[in-house]
C-alpha cells in the first residue's frame, strides 16, 4: 500500500470532519482490501484518473451521517436515506473543494470550487507541484498538502 497516495485524502477528510463536527476526529486503521469492496453504511466514492488511478471511498453508518447532516443543517435532522446519502457525498465534495480553494487563492485554479477532481483541478495541482519543485503527480498527495499548509 502506498500511503503517500492515500494519506492526503485521509488528512483532508480528517480536516473536514474536525471542522464540521467542531471536535477532534480519530483516524482508525486504514485498510487495503483486495476483495470486492462491501459497503458497510452509506458510501461516496472519489474516482481518480490520470497517471494515478483508483478510488477513495467514504463509508459512514447512517447515525453518523445523520449527525453530520445535523451539523450542516444547524440542527437535528431525520436520518432518511436521502439525507444520509447527500451528507456522505457532501463530505467527499468538501475534501476536494478544500484543495481547489487553496489552489485558487494562490492563483493556480481558475475554475469553480465545486469539489470535483476534474481536468482543471488536476492541471492546477500539476502546475502548483511544478512551481514548488514537487514531484508532479496531478494528484492530491502528501507533499502537496504539506506545501499548501493542509497536512
Amino acid at each position: 500500500m502506498r500511503m503517500e497516495l492515500i494519506q492526503p485524502f485521509i488528512n483532508a477528510a480528517d480536516a473536514v470532519l474536525s471542522e464540521t463536527l467542531q471536535s477532534t476526529a480519530k483516524i482508525g486503521d486504514v485498510s487495503m482490501e483486495e476483495e470486492t469492496y462491501r459497503r458497510r453504511g452509506v458510501a461516496a466514492m472519489i474516482t481518480i484518473v490520470g497517471d494515478i488511478e483508483g478510488r477513495v471511498i467514504f463509508d459512514l453508518d447512517p447515525p453518523t451521517a445523520a449527525k453530520i447532516a445535523g451539523h450542516f443543517a444547524g440542527g437535528e435532522v431525520e436520518a432518511t436515506d436521502e439525507i444520509v446519502r447527500e451528507t456522505v457525498c457532501e463530505l467527499a465534495n468538501q475534501v476536494i473543494g478544500n484543495v481547489q480553494l487553496a489552489l485558487q487563492q494562490q492563483g493556480y485554479y481558475h475554475g469553480e470550487v465545486d469539489g470535483l477532481l476534474g481536468p482543471l483541478s488536476r492541471a492546477a495541482i500539476a502546475d502548483y507541484q511544478r512551481d514548488h519543485r514537487l514531484y508532479v503527480t496531478s494528484a492530491i498527495d502528501q507533499p502537496t498538502l504539506q506545501s499548501l499548509g493542509m497536512a
